[in-house]
């Protein structure tokens, strides 16, 4: 009981996002099914009132005008119903954009720890393969709608059968008490088999759901992907595509559809025997009322369609009502999904941003584990940024580097201790606001595959003497001048045929340009050039340094020599940070873990004589 009342619960919920995304979905999917529903029984009664009328004797002038006319009232409401179609089509896509749009609102709006929390992307999956079989907004809508549509079907045609009802009493009851038995056995066996159909489909879509999800994967963008076709190409991978994915997966697809056509095959069999055997004896106690002159032949046909329409209506609407409860029971984790609760307090406490503002952060005593991980990121961090400084981050990988700029940038909130700004706990400050200090590029930047402007700026609206100038100070100057649309040439071909496929250090670049562009008080650079040699590295720091003017800025890299002409250089080690000073004074300590990584890399350093001489 209690799970019926759960599954009611998230029904009512769904109608409610249903109703949220667009008013009129419900109504124009209610009137389509209430329509398509009744039609029939017009086509019944013209047939039982035709053959009524011919047995009466009556002449054919007398009752084909009636005939006609009702032929052409429901021809009329066909029309109504692919025109109400047509609309309800139109909002029902109009719903799904809106759904998706929303449901892109909810991932953009999680904090990073809900993002990056495992069970967010197994619910992300699931979400997606519950929409892979099918049970979309479409299915939802459309089953709603089918109830309502059955049931008005039902109650037409308990009405119709109200005198076939009073002639079972008036002939013989018991024929009338054994008819409904059998009537009550029909549907049982039908819901059944719909039961039992139903389990397959859900088996079978649970135990290959995996291999279509790499089949539409793989094989499809491997084999239409202007991005995946260089490596394709270039390593001659069209075999293994060919062997193992267009064959291979091809396999599951006949497997699967071999099950399925046999569930179908199956359940069609079934459902046609016994519906044979319902219409045969149907039209068999129906007829035999009627030469008992209980009642009149043409009713026969009508009672005969209609005992059909009703049996095919009590069927559907248990299985409709099933399959509803069943959509509303897995739509819970989509709902679930939207209940993600947020997990960084945002603040309320303001603070002056200004370029001429004096900020100085420090750690104080800060651990972090990353959720789900028993070991410390970073362990017991104390440290102290001043304003306006120049500051170098390096360490091996893994070191605990990128961890504290997350916690910086208020990613993640540090596990145990505090991080304050000029002496307040950044988590007491309003997340937007704290936000709006960090111009931040990290090793993974994203760019979008929207024009170049809008990359650089982060917004559809921008200042364009800005970005240009941002561009220009990013060294990106002589590639935007071969761009005919200039700052609204696009990036890449997902959107545009024209899109313009850039290099990864002109992606550098850009990203680098966008940092300029936000005139934040901080800069970070996490790493954003590892892709790079060391001598490339070194060049775009030191330009960067150059142009970062009074802001505060954070040069993090595995490459020491990249930030040597910071002042202050801080060296962490597996989570800690274990030296702190300039590159003079680090160099000295031959015991120390700085004096270790430049020997390790001193190689590089030798072979360039601007960065050994620096």
């Amino acid at each position: 009981m209690n799970k019926i009342r759960t599954d009611i619960k998230a029904l009512l919920t769904l109608i409610g996002v249903i109703n949220q995304l667009d008013k009129l979905l419900l109504p124009l999917r209610i009137i389509t099914s209430a329509l398509q529903n009744t039609l029939p029984y017009a086509g019944i009664y013209v047939s039982a009132y035709v053959v009524g009328s011919l047995t009466d004797g009556k002449p054919i002038e007398s009752f084909l005008p009636r005939a006609l006319w009702i032929i052409g009232i429901t021809g009329t409401l066909n029309a109504l119903v692919y025109a109400v179609m047509r609309v309800d089509n139109a909002h029902l896509l109009g719903a799904d954009v809106a759904f998706q749009t929303l449901m892109g609102e909810k991932t953009l709006s999680l904090d990073y720890p809900s993002l990056e929390n495992p069970e967010t992307v197994t619910l992300r999956q699931k979400i997606s393969q519950e929409n892979s079989w099918g049970q979309s907004l479409w299915g939802i809508i459309g089953s709603i709608a089918g109830i309502f549509g059955t049931v008005l079907s039902l109650i037409i045609g308990i009405i119709i059968l109200l005198p076939l009802l009073a002639s079972f009493v008036n002939v013989n009851i018991w024929l009338g008490l054994a008819f409904i038995v059998f009537i009550a056995l029909i549907m049982f066996i039908q819901t059944r088999i719909a039961a039992w159909s139903q389990k397959k489909r859900d088996t079978i879509n649970d135990e290959n759901s995996k291999q279509l999800k790499y089949y539409m994967q793989l094989v499809g963008n491997a084999g239409i992907s202007y991005k995946d076709g260089k490596d394709v190409r270039l390593f001659d991978a069209h075999g293994l595509i060919s062997r193992y994915l267009f064959l291979g997966q091809a396999n599951v697809i006949k497997n699967l559809t071999d099950k399925m056509a046999g569930v179908s095959s199956a359940n069609n069999g079934a459902n046609t025997l016994v519906e044979a055997i319902l219409t045969g004896a149907n039209y068999i106690v129906v007829g035999a009322i009627s030469l008992m002159g209980a009642l009149p032949i043409g009713s026969v046909i009508f009672c005969a369609g209609a005992v059909g329409r009703v049996v095919g209506a009590l069927g559907n609407l248990s299985y409709q009502g099933t399959s509803l409860l069943r959509i509303a029971r897995r739509w819970n984790i989509v709902m679930g999904f939207f209940d993600i609760p947020p997990v960084l307090p945002k603040g309320k406490e303001g603070l002056p941003i200004s370029s001429s503002e004096r900020y100085e952060i420090e750690f104080h005593d800060v651990s972090f584990k990353y959720p789900g991980s028993d070991q410390c990121a970073l362990k017991n961090l104390s440290m102290k940024i001043d304003p306006r400084q120049r500051i170098a981050v390096v360490g091996r990988n893994g070191s605990g580097k990128t961890t504290m700029v997350k916690l910086l940038c208020r990613l993640y909130d540090p596990t145990e201790g505090i991080i304050t700004i000029n002496g307040i706990d950044i988590k007491t400050i309003d997340y937007n606001t704290y936000m709006s200090l960090f111009s931040v590029v990290f090793q993974d930047f994203k760019l979008f595959s929207f024009s170049l402007g809008v990359n650089v700026a982060a917004d559809l609206t921008y200042d364009e003497s800005c970005a240009a100038e941002s561009l220009d100070e990013a060294g990106f100057t002589e590639r935007i001048e071969k761009m005919d649309r200039g700052l609204e040439t696009p990036l890449y071909k997902d959107f545009e045929e024209d899109g313009v496929e850039i290099s990864g250090g002109e992606a550098q670049k850009i990203a680098l340009a966008r940092a300029l562009y936000k005139d934040a008080p901080f800069i970070v650079l996490d790493e954003p050039t590892a892709a790079l040699d060391p001598i490339a590295e070194f060049e775009v720091y030191s330009k960067f340094n150059e142009i970062v003017g009074g802001k505060t800025a954070i040069y993090i890299s595995h490459r020491l020599s990249s930030c040597r002409f910071c002042d202050d250089i801080a060296v962490f080690h597996e989570g800690e940070l274990i030296q702190r000073g300039s590159h003079d004074a680090l160099i000295a300590d031959e015991n120390g873990k700085y004096h270790e990584l430049w020997n390790a890399q001193a190689q590089y350093y030798a072979e360039n004589k601007k960065i050994s001489d620096l």
